[in-house]
């Protein structure tokens, strides 16, 4: 009996769902609809939050959209290693979760130079290079020294190869080939450069950089980090910070600026500081800025949002309440059957995960089709699938709601 009761039942579902092909379609394209539109919506919303964060740190001055911390070099070689991967490490935690890219620059005093008014400024660093993927200099004249540690140090008074500011070389009239005596060591031109764009972070607004040539000083002459090293005093070390505009989210900025205002505090521990560390820049009232302006901007934004969301859960809501409503004959002709609660509803949330299925499908599809058109819509995947699950799981509860909770 129960098995006839099964077949029959099967059958009269199988029946009724191809008597009513033309419903069917029809609620597949309302929820089809209503997914896209709520999904859409959250998707396009946090675009425009995603892509606000980011422009406040693109359009802002090098200063305001990165920090430097900078302490004294450590005096012994073998642990300078150990003070940059401290140093690397501490930054990285403490401005979790947000991406952030760690530029270090070996720095010295101003150094007296032979026959000139002005001093000049050595720097060391393995970015500071004319070639890869992002180059940060141009070569004007003459080939890149090898800049690696040590280089041009094997033999005692031999000359150090370095490369030299166009600025600076022209105040000086110097070229290619000539020599300089920085502090009692010799320094041959090897090359002469200019940055690719002074204006990028990653100078931190420097302006020796811009024009080689500031009052007192010029310059930065690129040498090996051994060589800046053995000029005078201990150099400092610099650690330039600067968060990853392209991973940046809105939830990020709040955390940016709580930890541009604790690094000072985070990296004072044996390892990295030597004589103090100083951290400069105004990363953090840029991103306290932009934290308050984005979250103005989307409790503004929230109203016209939550009402779209409404009229579209309403119109989802509706559509489960027309297909619950279109079944109920068949409803009625199962239960005179002999079919449980239970039976009734494992065949209705069949036909209603097909229909939510298909159109959540369809719906996210045309979602990630409007939202990839907008600046930072690529990213937006996860927000879209979550909203589409989430409209289709309240699509399927609302069109079996009399079914759910009940015994069977």
């Amino acid at each position: 009996m129960d098995e006839e009761l099964r077949m029959g039942s099967v059958g009269l579902v199988l029946r009724r769902a191809r008597a009513g092909a033309a419903l069917l379609l029809t609620i597949v394209a309302l929820a089809t609809v209503a997914t896209g539109i709520i999904a859409g919506t959250l998707g396009y919303s946090q675009a425009a939050a995603t892509t606000a964060a980011r422009e406040a740190l693109t359009g802002s001055d090098p200063t305001e959209s990165a920090v430097r911390a900078r302490t004294r070099l450590a005096a012994e070689e073998q642990a300078r290693p150990v003070q940059d991967a401290t140093a690397r490490r501490v930054i990285t935690e403490t401005f979790a979760p947000a991406a952030v890219t760690v530029q270090r620059t070996v720095v010295s005093e101003p150094r007296p130079v032979a026959g000139q008014e002005r001093d000049v400024v050595a720097w060391a660093g393995d970015w500071l290079r004319p070639d890869g993927e992002d180059p940060a200099v141009e070569v004007v004249a003459g080939s890149w020294p090898d800049t690696a540690a040590g280089a041009g140090q094997d033999a005692a008074g031999a000359a150090v190869p370095g490369a030299l500011h166009a600025g600076a070389a022209e105040l000086w009239e110097l070229a290619v080939g000539d020599e300089l005596e920085v502090d009692g060591s010799t320094v041959t031109v090897a090359a002469l450069w200019r940055p690719v764009d002074p204006t990028e972070p990653r100078w931190f607004g420097e302006a020796l950089v811009d024009t080689g040539v500031v009052e007192g000083e010029a310059g930065p002459l690129v040498m090996g980090e051994a060589a800046v090293a053995a000029l005078g005093p201990a150099p400092f070390v610099h650690w330039t910070v600067r968060p990853d505009p392209d991973r940046l989210e809105p939830a990020h900025m709040a955390g940016l600026a709580g930890a541009a205002e604790a690094l000072q505090d985070a990296l004072k521990v044996p390892e990295v500081d030597h004589r103090g560390v100083l951290v400069e820049g105004d990363l953090a009232p840029t991103t306290a800025t932009a934290a308050r302006n984005l979250a103005t901007a989307q409790a503004l934004g929230a109203i016209p949002v939550a009402l779209l969301l409404l009229v579209s859960v309403i119109a989802v809501v509706q559509i489960a309440r027309l297909q619950a409503a279109a079944r109920t004959s068949d409803v009625e002709v199962l239960v005179a059957r002999g079919a449980s609660r239970r039976q009734l509803l494992v065949w209705s949330l069949l036909e209603s995960v097909v229909v939510a299925v298909v159109a959540t499908l369809l719906g996210l599809a045309v979602a990630f089709a409007v939202v990839a058109a907008v600046p930072a819509g690529d990213q937006q995947g996860p927000t879209l699938v979550r909203a589409a699950v989430g409209t289709g799981t309240v699509r399927i509860m609302a069109a079996n709601r009399r079914y759910i909770g009940t015994e069977p």
